[in-house]
């Protein structure tokens, strides 16, 4: 059954994904809506991010943190990002965990731990 609602739900986001994306960011730039326009590109980064949390749990849990560590990957509303943050304070990273936690550190100055969601 899963199977089957994956396969459906991909076809069904294909179908509408690139109409109601470029529909959205066409009527938010035409009626000067450039805040709303800037939010909706942060939802659907941040959407986006968490579904790559979710398609990659195995091999992100893998390669990036220790075996043990209680914060894993793979939680649908929780971005990678989160997950590095909490592996970090807890001193969970293999070294490739802590190669993209530099590199994310490059792009935005302790970006692992401001992402931490202490909700999830």
């Amino acid at each position: 059954m899963g199977v089957f609602v994956f396969i459906l739900s991909h076809i069904l986001f294909c179908l509408i994904a690139v109409a109601s994306f470029s529909g959205t960011v066409v009527v938010l730039l035409v009626t000067f809506q450039f805040k709303r326009l800037d939010a909706y590109f942060w939802n659907c980064a941040i959407t986006i991010d968490q579904t790559g949390n979710v398609f990659a749990e195995y091999p992100l849990n893998f390669f990036l943190i220790k075996k043990d560590s209680p914060d894993r990957f793979g939680n649908p509303d929780e971005t990678i990002s989160s997950v590095l943050g909490k592996n970090k304070e807890s001193v969970n990273f293999k070294l490739f965990g802590y190669c993209l936690d530099r590199i994310l550190n490059r792009i935005d100055s302790n970006h692992s731990i401001k992402s931490i969601e202490a909700d999830e």
